[in-house]
């Protein structure tokens, strides 16, 4: 989660507080152009699987946020909603998001090897 908040604030100079929208205007557009290149990545429906790529870029932490007594919040997601809106909430993983993986330290050239 503070990752997640650190990496948007890093990017748009807004802070998110935890489970609540954040407008941020021209958001597709400062993470697109940013390092990490997020775009919209559509999603799986967890009822039937069925794809959609309405505007949204989500994607899942690494981590829980799950309670003991709501087992449907039981995952940490970032999204992207349409242009204008950004938030880090916790919501349930039978959802099919994105996963981005960032590494904290860059690769040194010697640690690449190829076939």
């Amino acid at each position: 989660v503070e990752e997640f908040i650190l990496m948007v604030k890093a990017i748009t100079g807004v802070e998110l507080v935890y489970a609540t929208a954040q407008t941020i205007p021209d958001a597709w557009i400062k993470f697109y152009v940013s390092p990490l290149k997020l775009t919209a990545c559509g999603q799986a429906a967890n009822t039937n699987g069925a794809l959609s790529f309405d505007g949204r870029g989500i994607y899942w932490a690494n981590m829980s946020a799950a309670h003991a007594s709501n087992v449907y919040n039981n995952g940490v997601r970032f999204y992207i909603l349409g242009n204008n809106s950004v938030a880090v909430n916790p919501y349930q993983r039978t959802n099919g998001y994105a996963v981005r993986c960032i590494k904290d330290k860059p690769l040194a050239s010697a640690e690449i090897s190829l076939p």
